[in-house]
């Protein structure tokens, strides 16, 4: 039943996003800011139950992803970038997305050095 309502929800969110039809769902949820709407119905049958009384046999509690949690600035962990400065010096990628036959391909070469 999940994958039915993901297949429901895949048609808006590309429409939404205008993104290639070979986006992931998980990628077009993030993109959209959506969230699954399996999810979402389980969050609303939950709820429901829960104003009626009425006792829920779900093994997943209630997720409220409409909560927004903010984050202490001194919590938040940092990346270190000293180690990627001299990346670029080492290595040239070259990346090619195509579509062929109405299929979308890519590819991407790495060249190490001067070679």
């Amino acid at each position: 039943m999940n994958m039915k309502f993901l297949q429901i929800q895949r048609y808006p969110l590309l429409s939404i996003t205008k993104a290639y039809r070979t986006t992931s769902n998980e990628a077009l949820q993030i993109i959209s800011g959506c969230i699954p709407i399996d999810l979402k119905a389980q969050m609303l049958l939950e709820l429901d139950s829960k104003l009626r009384g009425v006792n829920s046999c779900s093994v997943f509690p209630v997720l409220n992803f409409e909560f927004e949690e903010k984050l202490i600035p001194w919590e938040v962990t940092r990346i270190d970038w000293s180690f990627y400065k001299d990346v670029g010096r080492c290595f040239s990628v070259f990346t090619d997305g195509s579509k062929m036959n109405g299929k979308v391909g890519s590819a991407f070469v790495i060249y190490f050095g001067d070679d």
